[in-house]
């Protein structure tokens, strides 16, 4: 039978489904965090501040303000998060020169290292989830993971858009 419009999910549909691939994810990754609860005891880090760090390791450089809109934070608590990530050596501050009222956030060298440890202890946890996958099906799934990303990388952005506060 031939495929016709009416076979195409609907977005909400579609959303649906990925819905619940993420709760079944979220179930059998949840004894997997060990990696990561670690690695947060050990850097002393808040879930709000791997949030902060995870967000400004993909956007570069972010003002208070984005930070807060990301972590649903107010101004002032995020302020006062940014301030702690300073002390502890995880990201710098600087004037952005457009709007001095303004501070660009940005990690620092500590916090590029941290950001990759991060991003290495999902890799690890998403690691044993593909493994066990069949290898057809792995394949398959790789094929369209490669097809989202070009396809999702090439829509405009929504949040690394603008630079700290600038147009």
């Amino acid at each position: 039978m031939n495929a016709t419009r009416q076979d195409t999910p609907t977005p909400e549909a579609l959303a649906s489904r990925i819905g619940e691939l993420f709760r079944i994810l979220s179930d059998v990754e949840n004894n997997a965090h060990e990696g990561l609860l670690t690695l947060m005891n050990e850097s002393g880090l808040t879930v709000a501040q791997v949030i902060a760090i995870h967000f400004i390791g993909f956007c570069g450089t972010v003002s208070v303000r984005e930070i807060a809109d990301k972590v649903c934070l107010s101004a002032p608590a995020t302020s006062h998060m940014v301030d702690r990530l300073v002390t502890m050596g995880y990201v710098t501050r600087t004037e952005n020169n457009v709007d001095r009222r303004q501070k660009k956030i940005a990690l620092s060298a500590q916090g590029n290292e941290l950001h990759a440890q991060l991003r290495e202890a999902q890799i690890a946890r998403l690691s044993v989830l593909t493994r066990a996958l069949p290898p057809a099906l792995r394949c398959r799934f790789a094929s369209i993971i490669e097809e989202l990303i070009l396809e999702l990388a090439s829509l405009p952005k929504q949040r690394c858009a603008t630079q700290a506060g600038e147009p």
